[in-house]
């Protein structure tokens, strides 16, 4: 019942006449909330002696009437006769009403089958109570402290217990909740009449876009990009989130080409740090083959690059590290023949001969083991300018010089 007033409020079909004695009147509310409120149907006659009664504002010469005004609302129910014992009866809509006789007829919201209220992450459950006997308990001014209860509500993941009071408000939120879960056990067999409005509030934790983090503080939440400083912020009001949200697929673009770049720099790197140090210990090889126990003439072939000479790229000279100066050999050195030997003509590569040699004397190495007892059997070791050739038999040491150089 939403009014319920008795009297003589205005003139109608028996009295058309201003009398003096219209517009009195009585609320009696408290009296149709205890016949008809929280019920599917009612009937009462009018007037009754629980009518009369209240009727204290009107004279007696005129009779009263009853105006009312109601509204049905739906309740939770089930699809069987009798819910299932010892298993909550879950309940994911957001909002609702929990009616005392649903559960006195099926069992649903008992001890036995509490109902289960889940809101969306991020939501709370809101509890009201529409107490049909709260106007009853206000005009006795009987009001103890919880004299009726009602029933009791649970949070089971923080251990919280509360108990559903009757109050001398008719309709009052009773509890707000601290998850998102609430369980509900109504008692059966009460007297009065009563409904539990449940509805979700608040608004549940935001999705973010595509590789982005939120962070929420109760009604205002902060929505980022991952790898930059791009932010919005929301604010939530009626249930919904307040603001926009942009895209973080450009940022992460970004963040995929610096790591390919990156990556592309660490190979290159990396390939020129073996290259060098290649480089670095075959000119060290190199160097180690030259100088050990050559004589002092040869020594100009320790530093041997390639050169074009007259843009022919079929003939190299040597360079040498003596600086301006050209070394030159001894009068008496054995291998004089070689240096006094003219170069070759690059120009005409038919001309260019197929080998040359020069013989260095060198004592094997003591403790060496040589290969082999013939005295044709050679042993040949590869160097980076030419072959070169032990005799074991001589103890002599050829080399032979590459005939590009």
């Amino acid at each position: 019942m939403e009014s319920s007033e008795f009297g003589r409020m205005e003139p109608g079909k028996c009295i058309r006449a201003e009398s003096g004695s219209f517009g009195c009147r009585n609320d009696v509310l408290f009296l149709t909330d205890r016949w008809c409120s929280g019920r599917k149907q009612c009937e009462f006659t009018s007037p009754n002696i629980d009518i009369v009664e209240a009727n204290k504002n009107c004279e007696s010469d005129l009779m009263g009437y009853l105006r009312a005004s109601y509204s049905c609302v739906q309740v939770i129910g089930i699809n069987g006769d009798r819910c299932s014992p010892l298993s909550p009866n879950v309940l994911i809509n957001g909002r609702g009403f929990l009616s005392n006789h649903v559960t006195d007829e099926t069992g649903c919201g008992s001890t036995r089958s509490p109902w289960l209220i889940q809101a969306k992450a991020g939501q709370i459950v809101e509890l009201s109570l529409l107490d049909f006997k709260a106007l009853d308990r206000a005009r006795s001014h009987s009001l103890v402290a919880c004299s009726d209860v009602y029933g009791f509500i649970v949070e089971r993941t923080l251990n919280i217990n509360e108990t559903i009071c009757g109050q001398k408000e008719r309709e009052h939120v009773i509890y707000r909740s601290k998850t998102n879960t609430v369980e509900i056990y109504i008692k059966e067999n009460m007297s009065t009449n009563y409904l539990i409005k449940y509805a979700a509030s608040g608004c549940s934790d935001p999705k973010p876009p595509a590789h982005a983090w939120y962070k929420r503080n109760s009604n205002e939440a902060v929505i980022g990009c991952d790898g930059n400083s791009q932010e919005w912020r929301l604010t939530c009001s009626n249930n919904r989130w307040q603001g926009t949200v942009g895209n973080c697929s450009t940022a992460v673009a970004g963040i995929i080409g610096g790591t390919i770049v990156l990556a592309v720099a660490v190979v290159v790197c990396g390939v020129v740090y073996i290259q060098k140090y290649k480089n670095k210990k075959e000119k060290k090889y190199s160097e180690n083959v030259h100088h050990e126990n050559l004589p002092s003439s040869l020594n100009h072939c320790k530093h041997i690059s390639p050169k074009v000479v007259d843009g022919q790229d079929d003939y190299l000279e040597p360079n040498t590290n003596t600086g301006s100066e050209k070394l030159q050999p001894s009068v008496d050195e054995p291998l004089i023949h070689i240096w006094e030997t003219p170069l070759p003509d690059p120009s005409n590569p038919n001309r260019m001969p197929t080998s040359r040699e020069c013989t260095v004397h060198r004592k094997p190495k003591e403790g060496q083991t040589l290969p082999g007892s013939n005295p044709t059997q050679l042993r040949k070791d590869h160097i980076r300018t030419g072959t070169s050739y032990y005799s074991p038999n001589t103890g002599h040491k050829y080399y032979v010089v590459d005939r590009d150089i």
